[in-house]
């Protein structure tokens, strides 16, 4: 094989990698996290609120989030199983680790404590009302 037939195949074998590589990153962007039941609790809701932070989910995000926030939505790599803190005048505090990778610079890379207040809206389902207390 000629030195341009092995180059022309070299980057051709490039560039289907890049489109790989590209395809996988957008469909794990646009992985869909569904809403919890109307009915879920707490800690459920904070979960698949998490889980759609770190998927980049962020109509998910802003649905469970009073307020359509999208938060650090697409900037969470991980987090650690949110724990109850405080209970406050029937609004819950509950704290986890997230993991940043390229943020908006309210918080540095890496891991970091944070805490959610969620609270009940008016038709009775748990959301995200206060965020960013770390």
């Amino acid at each position: 094989m000629s030195s341009i037939h092995m180059a022309a195949s070299r980057r051709l074998a490039i560039a289907v990698l890049a489109a790989a590589v590209l395809a996988s990153s957008i469909a794990a962007c646009s992985a869909r996290v569904p809403l919890p039941p109307d009915n879920a609790s707490p800690q459920q809701v904070l979960e698949a609120y998490l889980q759609a932070l770190a998927a980049g989910d962020c109509e998910t995000v802003k649905a469970l989030t009073e307020g359509g926030s999208k938060g650090l939505c697409g900037s969470v790599t991980a987090y650690t199983p949110p724990r109850l803190f405080l209970a406050l005048k029937g609004d819950l505090l509950f704290t986890t680790t997230v993991t940043i990778s390229g943020g908006d610079g309210s918080m540095p890379d890496g891991p970091n404590t944070w805490n959610y207040t969620l609270g009940q809206d008016a038709a009775g389902r748990w959301r995200i009302v206060n965020q960013g207390t770390g």
